[in-house]
């Protein structure tokens, strides 16, 4: 057997603890966000943790718009600008804006 076959069946065989050592280098509280809903393995990481920020909302953060309150033009001409973006829908002879 060639010495760089025997190396590569080394390495396969110490793979396995290999692994469990650097998943353990790196613990929970070494992790500066929480983790609890992730199944990431963060001993593998080329960004420090501590430079990792939050994106916003958790998971679920954001509620369901699943039932919408409609206001009229003239309610909506309170808070929307003169030159906001809005997209228009009209679906059955009914138009709704959506900013």
């Amino acid at each position: 057997m060639k010495l760089h076959t025997k190396l590569a069946a080394i390495l396969l065989a110490l793979a396995p603890l290999l692994g469990t050592l650097v998943a353990n280098a790196v613990g929970e509280e070494d992790i500066p966000f929480s983790t609890r809903e992730w199944k990431t393995d963060f001993s593998k990481h080329c960004v420090p943790l501590d430079e990792i920020l939050s994106g916003g909302p958790p998971q679920y953060g954001i509620p369901a718009v699943d039932n919408p309150k409609f206001v009229s033009l003239n309610d909506a001409d309170e808070w929307i600008g003169d030159r906001e973006a809005i997209m228009v829908l009209e679906h059955e002879g009914v138009a709704r804006g959506y900013p």
